[in-house]
Order: structure tokens, then C-alpha cells, then sequence
């Protein structure tokens, strides 16, 4: 996940702080950042520029003349942008500039017409990969001539997240959350979120939910009178830095959204919402619907959807259903933000192997509280970014959570049980600083005089995060710093602890590989990588084939479509490690060439195990490839693997 700098600024004074200084501070406090990514600079001297006329190139078909106004003067250059015509405005990118991307403008001349400059797309001024016509500056109100990044919101820091980091989080997957964390860090005030919108009367439609524990809160609201566009500039481009890529206004503000409160939305085109109702419901065994991405899926009665009047529309939480997207003639759109079971989400998707920005949300069990917040988000934006638009009708508010809303989570414990966790005398961390640090991240605190402590919990943070006292532990340890917790050896009397043979066994191969040899230990996935087999040609066949191959165990419940098998070798996964260290390179040498890279891995393998032994230890706490006959291939293996001293003891043992 990427969070912006400039958009954490939106909310809270980041005045006075360094951003890529910001992120070790970060990283310790609130979620592992794993590169920090300087975006839109070097732009200086690129400008805006009006274009006045386009003319043909007297020598080429596909080329044409641009005359455009830099403030006080004007240039004619050669462009062969489809999408130039009178009126746009665009950046204008004089000679002798080098671009971010590599591009060098020179005074030159073009088919033989001199073009002192160029005209740039977004690829050319290396933002994005689109190179199909001009960055369009429509609604940029700066003089033309002005530098590009006076006047767009251009320059920024990103925070590429760890999305591991954050999976206990689901407030963190949006960038006002973020905010909220970096403003509790520096104590300084976060701006609420503006939700005001004019709202139309009566319901949008008919809504019905007959999986209401799927589904705790659904919103809806209509907007007639919408023109389709492209958004302005500054969120187009605030999209592709945050790796979206811009649309329309209409999804534009949806995705705006979706990365701004961490709730995903959908807007139907409401001519294709038939029969003017939605039925929010399982599916029916054999059901299909075609998605947006142009796939027929197959149902399951364990899958969630969004119906209207005649069947499917979209998978709920996932992806929309072809027919309901938002066309370029699209006048009227339906509105959807909703609360689903997270569970529910996350099976659905793995089972189809469709992992979108919308599930990896919902699947982290969202706070319902959101979705009228992100709808009423919406509407603000779609209203601002299509002159003529209103909400025709009142914001319907449908499913559990709006006819009984949750009890608050709250917490009871003591300041004291807080210390004591984090090992810190009441000098070091005062009542006071506990019940600051606390408020500031949105919890509701209540000390006595004794210093029992109650806690009540955002909802944002009740889902499935903050329950027991031990949660606050980390919430006050990590923003107090762990770094300054001083260290104490525990005063706990030890002895060291009985090793197995074959845990002595791997010690010394640690020993032996690490310090002996300078390899580096990795400790990989217990299943197998579908796509690095198919590309080392490995295949399966029956116990006892020509081939040598033997079955492999499938799980149940895999983690990704392409793990769905436990490893028989660490083989194929070790050469998939080496070759992304290669690639990715070690901070000083960028990449495979000149780079080496030694790694290993000590790790459990799931073979076969023959008909009458089983595959657990005994009391002995040997394996069960020890008992196996003494000429069975796999423990004669593991036998070449024993020292002279592990297999007397072993041998004891048996």
C-alpha cells in the first residue's frame, strides 16, 4: 500500500517535518514501511502552456503544429498527440530540459520544421506509463507560463507499506487513518473529514436484504443530472501516484474514496439497475455472472451478491458486474457503501482467485461506521466534479447495523497493569501521558483516583484489533518507543533446555552454513509455488511411475490460488528466493549483474509416509522416518544426514 505524504497534510500540520526522515519514526510506531519513493520531481521547469492553434505538418501526415501561449510569449512546436486541439492546456517542456524519464528536449528540427520544446504526456514526464495523448490541465486556474509544480499538486513522498504490517489494521488501509496515527505522533490536531452534502427526499430504490449476517449495513443513494468526465487533474494524478489508474469522474470518486476512508463503494449506472430495486443475497448452486473484468464466474451458495430486480449485478465486496459500470453516457448513478462479513469476502475471493483492492479490504473486517461516511464522501466529490449534479433522494440506510448498532468495545484495567507490561516506573510513563496518548488516538478514557483505567474503544478499531488490556500495552509501547524502554535482564533462574537430536542436528548445519561458509539462512513458505514448478518442469505423476514422482498433499484452505500443495522439496522455492534477491539486488549492487547470493533453508518436506506408520513422534520424540525399515530409501536418507554422535543417540534412544 502506498500513503502520500502530501495527502497525510490534507488532514494535519506536517509543517517543520522531514518526510523521508518521517519514515524510521513510522516504521517503529505504526506499520513497516519498506521504501520511501519521491514522485513529480525534477518538473521545474517544465510549464503550462495554452494551446492557441494546431495547424498540419507540411511533411508528415501524423504531425502537427502546436502554436501555444507561455505567459507573455508564444511557440510553435511539432506534436503528434491524437488528442491535440485548440483550447487544452498542457505542459510545455522547453529545450535543453532532461526529463525524469530519460527524455532530452533539444532545439531541433522536426521533418524540417524547427520545434524549439515539446509538448508532454504523462509517460514523457515520467509519471505514469501513459503515453496515449497530452497531460490535460483542464481545471488548473495558474497563469500559463507558471512551472508545473506552482501550479498542480505535483511533487510528493510516498510510503510504499508493508501490507503484512497492517493486516490486524483495517483502519490503516485507508489514508485518513494514517493520518490520525501520524497526528497522534506528533500531537498535533486532525481535521475531521467534510461530509456535508444536500440531500434529496425519499428512498433511492427498493432495497432488501435477505443475508443480513453478511451483509450488516448497506447504503444507497441516487444522483441524477451527472455529467461523465475526466476528473481534475490534481486527482488523476493523485490517483496514478497511489497506483490507480484514472477513469472518469464518477469512478474516479469511488477509488478517491475507497484509498481516502479505506471503504470501497460501487456506482451502478441506474439504467442498468432493473426494476428499480437492489436484493442484497446468496447465490444460487449454478448461478454465473459475467464481472467487469470481462469473466464468467461460476457461484457457490456461499457467495455474496448484489441483485437487482432480475438477477446478479455484482459480486458484493469484490467486483461489479459488467453490464452495471458507469459508461461515457451515463446520466444517472446509484450509489452503493456497504458492510460485509468478512469472512465471507475473503472465501469468495480465494475460492475465484480474484484479488481485488475492494476485497483486500472488506476481508480485513471494515468498520460499518464507514460506509455512510464514504458514501456522503462521494457524493461531496461527484457533486464538485460534475457542475449539474444532485442527489435526488435521501441516503437509505439499510441491514442490522442501522436498526441495532453494536454495543461499544470497552476495556477495564489499571495504569498501573499498563506499567508493569511495558516495564516502566509512573516517572517514566505518567497517568496523564497514558490517558493523552490514548485520546489522541480516538479512544475514550476514564482514570480514578486509584488509577483504574476504562477504555472505550473507537469503532474503528473494534472490529477485530483492540479487546483486552494487552492491546492498549501496544498502543502506549509503541508510541512511547520501545527504544526507550530500558533493558533489564529477567532475574529468572534457567538451565538449558533438552534438544532433540535432530534440533542439535540443525544447529550445527547453522553453525557449519552460516558461520562457516557465509550463507545466508532463509525460512520460506511450507507450500509448494505452482508457477516456479511449471518453469523448473516439474510434474506429478502416481506413487511408484516411471517418472519417480510422488503424490503431494493439497490443502484445504490455501492461502493464494497458487499454493494450494505443501512442499515435497525446498528446492523450487529456494531457487525462486535466490533469483528475486538477484533481481531485486542488495542496496549497493542494483541488480544480477556482478551480484552473488548464497542461501539456504532448513525446513520440513511432506512426503508419503507408508501404510501402517504414522507420521507423528513417538515417546522416545523421534520422528517416524525413524522406525521405518532400515533399507527404506527415505530413512536411509535421513540416516546419511545424522552425525556419529546423533546416531548413537538415536540409536539409544530406539
Amino acid at each position: 500500500m502506498l500513503v502520500s505524504w502530501k495527502w497525510l497534510g490534507q488532514w494535519t500540520d506536517l509543517s517543520g517535518i522531514d518526510a523521508e526522515a518521517f519514515a524510521q519514526r513510522f516504521t517503529c510506531t505504526v506499520a513497516e514501511i519498506d521504501h520511501v519513493h519521491r514522485w513529480g520531481f525534477g518538473l521545474r521547469d517544465v510549464l503550462v502552456a495554452d494551446v492557441l492553434a494546431v495547424a498540419p505538418h507540411p511533411a508528415a501526415d501524423k504531425l502537427r503544429l502546436a502554436t501555444v501561449d507561455l505567459g507573455g510569449r508564444t511557440e510553435t512546436v511539432v506534436c503528434g498527440a491524437p488528442d491535440l486541439a485548440v483550447g487544452l492546456r498542457v505542459p510545455f517542456v522547453p529545450p535543453g530540459v532532461r526529463l525524469p524519464s530519460g527524455i532530452e528536449v533539444r532545439d531541433g528540427e522536426v521533418r524540417g520544421v524547427r520545434s524549439p520544446g515539446m509538448l508532454a504526456s504523462e509517460k514523457d514526464l515520467g509519471l505514469s506509463d501513459d503515453n496515449d495523448g497530452l497531460l490535460h490541465l483542464d481545471g488548473v486556474t495558474a497563469p500559463a507560463g507558471t512551472p508545473l509544480p506552482d501550479a498542480t499538486v505535483l511533487e510528493d513522498v510516498l510510503y510504499e507499506v508493508d501490507n503484512k504490517s497492517i493486516t490486524h489494521r483495517p483502519d490503516l488501509w485507508g489514508q485518513y487513518g494514517m493520518a490520525r496515527e501520524v497526528a497522534a505522533m506528533l500531537g498535533r490536531p486532525l481535521q475531521p473529514l467534510a461530509l456535508d452534502v444536500t440531500l434529496g427526499s425519499g428512498p433511492p430504490l427498493q432495497l432488501q436484504i435477505q443475508a443480513p449476517q453478511a451483509c450488516s449495513r448497506y447504503v444507497c443513494a441516487r444522483v441524477q443530472g451527472v455529467h461523465i468526465a475526466p476528473a481534475p487533474v490534481d486527482v488523476r494524478l493523485l490517483l496514478r501516484r497511489l497506483g490507480v489508474r484514472p477513469i472518469n469522474n464518477a469512478v474516479d470518486a469511488t477509488n478517491l474514496v475507497m484509498l481516502e476512508t479505506g471503504n470501497p463503494l460501487h456506482a451502478f449506472d441506474a439504467r442498468q439497475v432493473r426494476g428499480d430495486q437492489i436484493v442484497v443475497r446468496k447465490a444460487v448452486a449454478g448461478e454465473t455472472l459475467q464481472t467487469l473484468d470481462g469473466q464468467l464466474r461460476q457461484l457457490t451458495p456461499a457467495d455474496l451478491l448484489i441483485c437487482d430486480g432480475e438477477g446478479p449485478v455484482a459480486l458484493a465486496g469484490i467486483m461489479g458486474g459488467q453490464d452495471s459500470e458507469i459508461k461515457d453516457d451515463t446520466a444517472e448513478i446509484v450509489l452503493e457503501a456497504a458492510a460485509f462479513e468478512s469472512a465471507a469476502i475473503r472465501k469468495t475471493s480465494m475460492r475465484l482467485g480474484m484479488r481485488t483492492d475492494a476485497s483486500a479490504r472488506f476481508e480485513k473486517a471494515l468498520d460499518p461506521a464507514l460506509a455512510s461516511v464514504a458514501a456522503r464522501r462521494f457524493l461531496r466529490c461527484l457533486l464538485q466534479w460534475s457542475p449539474g449534479a444532485v442527489v435526488s433522494s435521501d441516503l437509505l440506510d439499510g441491514g442490522t447495523f442501522a436498526g441495532q448498532p453494536p454495543q461499544p468495545t470497552v476495556v477495564h484495567t489499571t495504569v498501573d497493569y499498563l506499567r508493569t507490561r511495558l516495564g516502566v516506573s509512573d516517572t517514566e510513563i505518567p497517568t496523564q501521558w497514558v490517558k493523552t496518548c490514548l485520546e489522541r488516538l480516538g479512544f475514550a478514557v476514564a482514570i480514578d483516583a486509584a488509577g483504574n483505567l476504562q477504555t472505550t474503544v473507537p469503532t474503528w478499531r473494534a472490529t477485530k484489533d483492540i479487546r483486552r488490556p494487552e492491546d492498549l500495552v501496544e498502543e502506549l509501547g509503541r508510541h512511547y518507543g520501545y527504544g526507550n524502554i530500558r533493558s533489564q535482564a529477567p532475574l529468572i533462574p534457567s538451565r538449558p533446555p533438552y534438544l532433540p537430536p535432530e534440533k542439535k542436528l540443525g544447529n550445527h548445519l547453522r553453525q557449519a552454513l552460516s558461520l562457516g561458509q557465509g550463507l545466508t539462512e532463509v525460512q520460506l513458505y511450507a507450500f509448494d509455488h505452482e508457477g516456479h514448478r511449471r518453469r523448473l518442469g516439474l510434474t506429478e505423476g502416481p506413487l511408484g511411475s516411471a517418472a519417480g514422482t510422488l503424490p503431494r498433499c493439497e490443502v484445504q484452505n490455501e492461502i493464494a490460488v497458487d499454493h494450494k500443495f505443501l512442499r515435497r522439496s525446498l528446492l523450487p522455492n529456494l531457487l525462486a528466493c535466490v533469483e528475486g534477491n538477484l533481481l531485486r539486488g542488495d542496496g549497493i549492487t542494483p541488480a544480477a549483474k556482478g551480484l552473488q547470493v548464497a542461501h539456504y533453508e532448513l525446513g520440513r518436506v511432506f512426503l508419503p509416509v507408508p501404510a501402517g506408520h504414522t507420521t507423528e513422534e513417538d515417546d522416545s520424540g523421534l520422528p517416524a522416518v525413524a522406525h521405518l525399515p532400515h533399507d527404506h530409501p527415505q530413512r536411509q536418507a535421513w540416516w546419511q544426514l545424522l552425525d556419529e554422535d546423533v546416531r548413537d543417540a538415536v540409536l539409544k534412544r530406539l
